[in-house]
């Protein structure tokens, strides 16, 4: 036995000990008593067998090794020449390898089943390595260590001291890293290029327990004499403690905070339990052959695992007994997987098992070609096919998309990627340091970001417009962030490396409280406002509280046996419940008053079908690449009566053609950027679009004769327009925030800001300044315009609580505990005192109405059917209207009580439009036919027969006159899309207005009108505060939609709908509508509302959500429940107009891209009305998917746990101001809305779970 091995020892407790039979190994034991044996004949092993019965044969051919057969009794066999290997034949029976040597024995040649072959040549110092495309030359010393590589002409080299240990290598650029080592052969000091120097220390074992980085401590530890450590500092220097077994498997790891985490294992070593200190986290279970055979988590979760007799899974139970089943391929690759849904995958192989084939669930194919060394060059799916091409050192110079269209890269010789050069000509390059960090970027239009570095640490990125710089503690942690002109964040850490307190730009502090095991136990935001979190022993949250200033929220969560969120309650009464599939879709949702929308999925947990509840069955339908392509929409149990839309795709997944369910329909053309570059509408308008190499918008041209060209600055902001419309033009500060803008009518408008980039004043055409300022948590407070000051304050949680005008008047607001208004009261001395008091049902829909005014009460009350649609209004106990809808949502009947008279109207519809109105009054019947263009838009209007009114729109589908009888009005816009001017006339006379606006906004956006010389100004905080005319101002006071309810001494009222119950407002009324005197209706941003029917009269071009099938109406008005939302952009319903902020509708400039052009918006979100009222927007998020981005981007990660974002809401909204400062205009649109997300690829910023900016 001597000079044999018989145990090895690791140190930790773990033995193998070794048995011989002369000299003839024939077994190895463990110390957990698991052995290999081995049989032999001939003194050749013949079988290997382990403890659990498995074995494997092997059989010999001259004395060669010729033969192995695994436990399947399948055979992988050999062949030789002169001894060495020169075929290899696979378990398939496929030969996939031939080699040949030289007369040294050494390989030549390698030529594989796909027709590959490697070429290998020697010399005396090195050996060159051949794929059929590049070559490599690999240079080794005398102790034939690798010194050189050179590649296509280009060398690494490295070098070795006489004990054989690298002391400095030089990359491909010439950067230099040199290697320090101490009299044991230990690294300790390694330099890289750009002066940082990394140290490694060392205990009196040997073992690692420090790294230094230019001189700064990053680790720190303890170690035990196994080399185990027993502690490890963090950033803060304290400590996690780690406990041991005997064979030096933790068995208890302590935190800082004192939480604990145990990990449990079997005799074999096998972890079987990890838990915290309170309960199991998860368990798992093992057989003989010490595969995991189930996995049980703490909610009682349990998956169960089968093998085949090759160890590879052929089967997975999950918690509801349903089964995934796995079927190979003799080589051990996966050829058919059967999913737990009973659908399968199924995947086929080349000859040399790389994946040519994949067939999904619905039979849908994928096919992967590959070049000549086996580089992915197609890929072949149902929308076309995808090619790439590489260099001779294997990195991709070419993407080729399924329409033709070209990505190029180019790379220096570290293979860092330096070009990348767009389909539209666009290039973008970069620089990179000595370590390849990136340290500039630069597109071909001269935008550029640089990236500056301090050690191993980026401390500043500078934009074109600004600079965001980073400041560390010792330890590496973000302190502070600092972006342009000294606006900053700062953050401070507790033990755990979790922020404990957070400072927001304004200066403001939130604190944040942890229990054990990372649990947000509290969060302060300050103002009084706490937030509460409490727990089930499974670490869940069960109760959130809210403490503002004396009141007290709660919202309680529910669970079912898998953990997944079945209930949420509140205080209040309110409560949703949800129900799951086996995939985790939700299912269903059913709200406070039992109303359950029911929701169905397909194949790749695609959306298929919508049940809401009052019965509207929507049906999904998606092409081979999971577009969707169609919607179908019908009553439940009456498929009949259906809409449908259609939209068809090209091979890009582009649709290119949209049919309504009228059979009418509108094409699309695309660059090769996917941008439309050709629209024809269904009214065979065409619509041809530019764009610059960077891809924005130069010029649009409509077949009517309507054109605008667009114009940009260096960094990429819109500076001018011009065209049919006019022309206008901006000048913009560096962060492209609009400082004076020239309208098409020659009036200057100016802007000023402050250093967060909120507008502190706007200076009129006629040098009139109206100025704004904030309080430390930027908010509006005060609004100056001349003599006249209108001061704003607020409550704990941020909602406006009071406005006081400089007439000493008061307005005041109360809400509920989900933010809607309760009461809004104003109080003048002039003895004009209004009280508006409002109650609510448990989802949100207003049900009440009490309106003082001075001692004169009114109490509304109003029902709504199961989608929150208006069905019933009465008035002091009496019934005073009633609407009735089709499934659509689509008004049917209207039936209104006056005095002693009843008036009922009925409303037939054709393709989803408004065909026919038949109101029956004082004994007779009034007959009104409507008649549509082909794109939906109402052009005439017929009573009793004879013509009543008549619309007309130009190409890009914007009114532009209406005629009634003798009374006509045309309009007038700028390039744009704002409404700037009207021309009315009665056959008489003719009366002019034009509106100097403000370009920055969509809506709430007129500054000034001028009506036949008569100069009028308008005042905007939230919401429209005063009119200006003569220097004498006006108070308007509005009412939670936006409606003027008082505007000087004159009061206003309106009906559900926004019917003026008495005296006719001027300009605006209801929820903030234009009011338009000829058509009598109301004008939104967009298109026309007629409140007597409830309806636009165009169509909606942002459709709706389809999660939620009544949202998907083209015409209805907030969903016909116009007491919650308000819809002024013609575009969008919104809930709660009080929740405005000054600069949030944005700067409308940047909205060119997609006014009128963006021609589809199927599956843009809008809030739930069903779940928007009561869920916290995390759980909203999982249902809705409603500001999942802001939440995952802005929220710090250890804050996330249970909380709300509705604590952080603040802090959020805050942060927005300084993340869109940096980027164009363009930019912020699509990121603020969630439109063409792709476009967003090409910007390299995000925010971490910390919220820190990263490239």
């Amino acid at each position: 036995m001597e000079g044999k091995l018989i145990e090895t020892d690791d140190g930790k407790g773990n033995t193998v000990t070794y048995a011989y039979d002369g000299e003839r190994l024939i077994s190895k034991r463990s110390n957990s008593n698991e052995y290999i044996e081995y049989l032999y004949e001939d003194n050749k092993v013949v079988e290997v067998c382990d403890s659990n019965g498995r074995s494997i044969n092997l059989s010999y051919k001259d004395d060669n090794l010729s033969c192995i057969k695994n436990e399947l009794g399948r055979s992988i066999s050999f062949e030789y020449e002169n001894g060495f290997i020169t075929k290899l034949t696979d378990y398939e029976g496929k030969v996939t390898l031939e080699n040949k040597y030289d007369e040294d024995g050494r390989i030549t040649s390698q030529r594989f089943a796909d027709g590959v072959e490697l070429t290998f040549k020697y010399d005396k110092n090195s050996v060159t390595f051949n794929n059929g495309e590049s070559e490599v030359v690999y240079y080794h010393d005398e102790g034939y260590r690798t010194v050189k590589i050179t590649e296509n002409g280009v060398s690494s080299l490295r070098e070795f001291d006489k004990d054989g240990l690298c002391i400095f290598d030089i990359d491909r650029k010439g950067n230099k890293t040199i290697y320090e080592y101490n009299s044991d052969k230990k690294l300790i000091k390694v330099e890289l290029p750009e002066n940082i120097v990394v140290e490694l220390s060392y205990d009196g074992i040997g073992y690692l327990n420090g790294i230094k980085v230019n001189g700064e401590e990053r680790l720190k530890q303890f170690n035990d004499v196994k080399g185990n450590p027993v502690e490890i500092f963090n950033e803060s220097k304290d400590s996690f403690d780690i406990v041991y077994n005997e064979n030096s498997r933790p068995l208890k790891i302590i935190a800082p905070d004192k939480s604990v985490m145990n990990i449990s294992y079997d005799i074999s070593g096998n972890v079987t339990e990890i838990a915290n200190d309170t309960v199991k986290m998860v368990g798992y279970k093992y057989d003989e052959l010490n595969r995991v055979v189930s996995i049980e988590d703490n909610n009682g979760g349990k998956r169960l695992y089968k093998y085949n007799g090759l160890g590879d899974i052929t089967e997975v139970t999950n918690s509801f007994g349903e089964k995934r089943t796995y079927e190979y391929t003799a080589n051990r690759q996966v050829s058919k997987l059967k999913d737990f849904d009973g659908k399968t995958y199924e995947v086929e192989y080349n000859n040399i098992n790389l994946p040519v084939r994949l067939k999904d669930k619905n039979g849908n194919t994928t096919e992967y070609v590959y070049d000549n060394i086996r580089r992915i060059s197609q890929i072949k799916r149902a929308g076309g096919v995808e090619k790439f091409e590489y260099d001779k050192r294997g990195n991709m110079t070419k993407m080729i998309a399924p329409d033709g269209s070209m990505k190029r890269f180019s790379y220096d010789d570290n293979r860092n990627i330096v070009s990348v050069i767009y389909p539209t000509g666009l290039s973008e390059n970069y620089k990179y340091d000595k370590l390849n960090r990136c340290i500039s970027k630069e597109f071909s239009d001269g935008v550029k970001s640089d990236f500056i570095y301090d050690g191993d640490r980026l401390i500043e990125i500078v934009l074109p417009s600004g600079s965001i710089r980073y400041e560390y503690d010792e330890y590496g942690r973000v302190l502070k962030q600092t972006l342009d002109e000294n606006i900053s964040e700062s953050f401070v850490y507790d033990s755990m490396n979790r922020v404990l307190e957070y400072t927001d730009i304004f200066g403001n502090i939130s604190g944040y409280e942890y229990g054990q095991n990372g649990r947000v136990k509290a969060v302060n935001l300050g103002d009084d406002v706490k937030y509460i979190y409490t727990y089930d022993k499974l670490g869940r949250p069960t109760e959130e509280s809210r403490l503002a200033g004396d009141a007290e929220n709660k919202i309680y969560y529910d669970y079912d046996d898998l953990g997944r969120v079945s209930g949420i309650r509140t205080d209040t009464g309110r409560e949703n419940t949800y129900s799951y599939d086996n995939e985790g879709n939700i299912t269903s949702i059913k709200d406070s008053i039992g109303n359950t929308n029911y929701f169905k999925y397909g194949v790749g947990n695609t959306l298929e079908k919508v049940v809401d509840s009052d019965g509207l069955v929507s049906e999904y339908s998606y092409d081979k690449m999971y577009n969707l392509v169609g919607i179908r929409q019908y009553k439940k149990d009456n498929e009949n009566d259906c809409l449908t839309r259609s939209y068809h795709r090209n091979n890009m997944g582009r649709i290119f053609k949209i049919e309504n369910a009228d059979s009418t329909y509108k094409t699309m053309d695309y660059n090769s950027l996917g941008q439309v570059v050709k629209n024809i509408d269904e009214d065979s308008f065409k619509t041809e679009l530019k764009y610059n190499e960077a891809g924005l918008l130069t010029s649009m041209k409509c077949s009517d004769g309507n054109y605008v060209n667009y114009e940009y600055d260096g960094n990429r902001f819109l500076k001018a327009v011009s065209g049919s419309f006019g022309t206008m033009s901006f000048e913009r500060d560096k962060k492209g925030l609009v400082k004076k803008a020239l309208t098409t009518e020659g009036h200057s408008i100016t802007y000023e800001y402050d250093k967060f980039g909120r507008t502190v004043a706007i200076v009129y055409p006629d040098g009139k300044k109206v100025g704004y300022y904030y309080d430390n948590k930027g908010r509006l407070i005060e609004t100056v315009s001349g003599n006249e000051h209108i001061r704003l304050t607020y409550d704990c949680l941020g909602r406006l609580e009071s406005r006081e005008y400089s007439d000493g008047s008061k307005t005041f607001y109360e809400y509920n505990d989900i933010g809607s208004p309760t009461k809004i009261a104003h109080i003048s001395d002039e003895k004009i005192n209004m009280e508006y008091t409002y109650a609510y049902d448990l989802v949100g829909n207003k049900t009440g109405i009490s309106i003082n005014r001075n001692g004169s009460v009114k109490d509304y009350n109003y029902s709504y059917d199961e989608v929150g649609r208006i069905t019933k209004v009465v008035l002091n106990g009496k019934v005073l209207r009633e609407y009735s809808y089709d499934i659509f949502g689509n008004r049917t009947a209207k039936v209104e009580y006056v005095e002693d008279e009843v008036i009922t109207t009925n409303y037939i519809y054709k393709g989803g439009k408004l065909a026919e109105e038949l109101i029956s009054k004082n004994n007779g019947l009034i007959q009104k036919r409507y008649k549509y263009d082909k794109r939906g838009n109402l052009i005439k209007k017929f009573s009793n027969g004879e013509l009543e009114t008549e619309y007309k729109y130009n190409g890009l589908g914007q009114l532009i006159s209406v005629i009634s009888g003798k009374n006509s009005v045309t309009y007038e816009y700028d390039g744009l899309g704002h409404r700037i001017g009207k021309t009315e006339t009665d056959g008489n006379e003719s009366h002019t207005t034009s509106y100097v606006i403000d370009i920055r906004k969509k809506t709430d956006n007129i500054l000034c009108q001028n009506s036949d010389g008569n100069e009028r100004s308008f005042v905007w905080d939230i919401q429209l505060i005063s009119e200006v005319e003569d220097d004498n101002s006006t108070n308007i006071i509005c009412d939670e939609l936006g409606s003027v309810i008082l505007e000087g001494g004159e009061l206003f009222e309106y009906s559900e709908f926004g019917e003026v119950l008495g005296s006719k407002p001027k300009n605006f009324g209801f929820a903030g509508l234009m009011v338009d005197d000829i058509s009598g209706n109301y004008l939104s941003a967009t298109r026309m509302y007629d409140e007597n029917l409830g309806r636009f009269l165009g169509k909606d071009k942002i459709k709706g959500d389809i999660r939620y099938g009544f949202t998907q109406n083209e015409y209805t008005y907030c969903y016909n429940s116009p007491l919650i939302f308000v819809d002024s952009t013609g575009e969008s319903p919104e809930a709660n107009a009080l929740a405005s902020d000054l600069d949030a509708v944005g700067d409308v400039v940047k909205r060119v891209l997609f006014y009128g052009l963006c021609t589809v918006h199927s599956g843009l979100i809008v809030d739930a009305i069903l779940i928007s009222h009561l869920m916290p927007e995390p759980v909203v998020d999982v249902v809705a998917n409603v500001g999942n981005i802001l939440w995952n981007n802005v929220v710090p990660n250890v804050i996330k746990e249970g909380i709300s974002s509705a604590a952080h809401g603040v802090v959020n909204g805050i942060r927005n101001i300084s993340e869109v400062t940096g980027v164009s205009d363009f930019i912020n649109e699509i990121t603020a809305n969630g439109e063409i997300d792709g476009l967003l690829n090409c910007f390299d910023f995000y925010r971490d779970d910390k919220g820190l900016i990263h490239t």
